[in-house]
This record gives C-alpha cells, structure tokens and sequence, in this order.
C-alpha cells in the first residue's frame, strides 16, 4: 500500500480519568492521520485496514475495573471482535498498582454476591509495577490502570469494555456481561514481565528495542509498527528511491511499510508490533 515510511498524528481522546493517544488506529471511533509524504493530512483508515490499535494512556485516576469479551462471547453478544491487550509501562510514580484478575472469587454468582455486598475492592488481585514492566491481559482477565502512569497499549482492533466496577464515580456500569465474559482461573503469575523483551500471542507480537546510535530494520512480508517511548532518532529507508528521513520523538509512530528496511539512528527506545 505505502512505498515510504509513514509517520502518523495520533486520535486524541479526552476521558473522564485522563486521555489517551491513538497513535497508530484505522478504528471508526478514531483514526490516526498521515503526517508525511503524499498522503499527508489524510486518514490512515481511508487506506488500510490493521486489525489492531496501538495507544498511549496517561492515568491520571483510577480506570474502571474492566473486562473485555472473548471471541465467542464478542459475537454473540456485540457483533464485535475479540479484545486481547497488553501493556507496555512508560513511566510510573512510585508506589502505584494496577488491577490484573480477581481473588478470592469462585463463580460468577460469587462474583455477583460480592457487588451486591460492596466487598469488590478486597477481591481485586493488584501487582505493583514500575517503569519497563509489561503486562499481557487477555480477554476474561479483570483488569484495571491505576493513576500515576503512562503506559503504551497494544490492543486488537475492538472497543467492547464492560465495566465491572467504577470506584463509585456513578458511570454506568455492565455488571451482567462483565460476570458473563470474565474468566475466573487465570493464571496471573504467566502475564507479567518485570525484564521485558518480547512477547507473542496469535494476534500479534511485541519486541522492545534499544537503539544505541543505529539500529536496522529488517524488511518484513507485512508491514510493521514502531512507537518511540523515549529518546529523538532519525528514521531513514534503505532503499535509494525513498530515502527521504523522518524525525521521531517520545510518544510518536510510525509505520515501515512490507519488503522495506530502513535504519534508525539517534538514542532512545522503540516498541516494534508486528501482526
């Protein structure tokens, strides 16, 4: 589709517990826009389809206590497609926890007990974290970003959320299909990477890179993904006929379109994803 490397303006979605960027989306609810070379200004989604969106979320509150649907509950009941995450965490005050699965809790119908009793807050399992851990939350698993981070998300391209629980904010909440999609035996302990590296499930992978100077980009048969998490590089194609350079910055994305490699030069950090 693309025969350069194309650098992209995020979505901005202001929400009640903070914002997010959706830096790389062809989502209908949001899409990120070219800023470079012959399709500049235009949406990413007017050209491609990704089965995937690539988001930067800052908390400052409390997330809701959330689920996502798995892929035989997302199309009966929402006409819609699986959602498995992960998360990738930029920066972290101290002392911060995030929400990842339950405690405690047997069945779904113990689950309900336990809302109707006001005793959710004391079965909700938390791990702390710190900045350069990464975390995979599949579909079923009861999660939830606390405040005090900024945190890279690489999500499939779905926007079911069944809130669980808000933390008495009064938004609304989904307490039937949250019992109904949640999972009650995950094992925790497999989700979690204090060193993270690289991660790979059937939807799409995650390998973090540490450029020092300069780095190659091999070409791939699909095009690949790229977000900066910190540092200013320069990104410019190997190939002579489109070796235009492009500059990059923390929080930004670019996309490296199929067959092409290219070469990052500067210090800093990038997340690759592949799907």
């Amino acid at each position: 589709m693309f025969n350069y490397i194309v650098k992209l303006r995020p979505y901005f979605h202001r929400t009640l517990w903070g914002w997010e960027k959706w830096n790389i989306s062809t989502h209908k609810n949001g899409s990120s826009i070219i800023e470079n070379g012959n399709y500049q200004g235009q949406l990413l989604s007017d050209f491609v389809r990704i089965p995937i969106i690539i988001k930067i979320i800052f908390a400052e509150m409390d997330l809701s206590v959330q689920v996502h649907p798995n892929e035989e509950y997302a199309s009966q009941f929402e006409n819609d497609d699986e959602k498995n995450e992960c998360w990738y965490f930029i920066e972290v005050k101290d002392g911060v926890d995030v929400v990842l699965g339950l405690k405690n809790v047997k069945s779904g119908e113990h689950l309900r007990e336990i809302l109707s009793s006001n005793a959710i807050e004391g079965h909700l399992n938390k791990i702390s974290i710190k900045s350069g851990d990464f975390i995979s939350v599949p579909a079923g698993t009861v999660h939830s970003i606390c405040s005090g981070v900024k945190v890279l998300e690489v999500q499939q391209a779905s926007d079911t959320t069944y809130r669980l629980y808000d933390w008495n904010r009064g938004r609304e909440t989904h307490i039937d299909k949250a019992i109904g999609a949640a999972k009650y035996d995950v094992d925790i302990t497999s989700l979690y990477q204090e060193v993270f590296e690289n991660h790979t499930n059937e939807y799409y992978s995650v390998e973090k890179i540490q450029v020092n100077e300069e780095y190659c980009c091999e070409p791939d048969d699909k095009m690949t993904f790229y977000t900066v998490t910190d540092g200013s590089l320069k990104v410019q194609s190997n190939d002579a006929m489109f070796n235009d350079y492009i500059a990059v910055k923390d929080d930004e994305s670019f996309i490296v379109p199929e067959g092409m490699s290219c070469t990052v030069t500067g210090n800093g950090t990038i997340i690759k994803v592949r799907i």
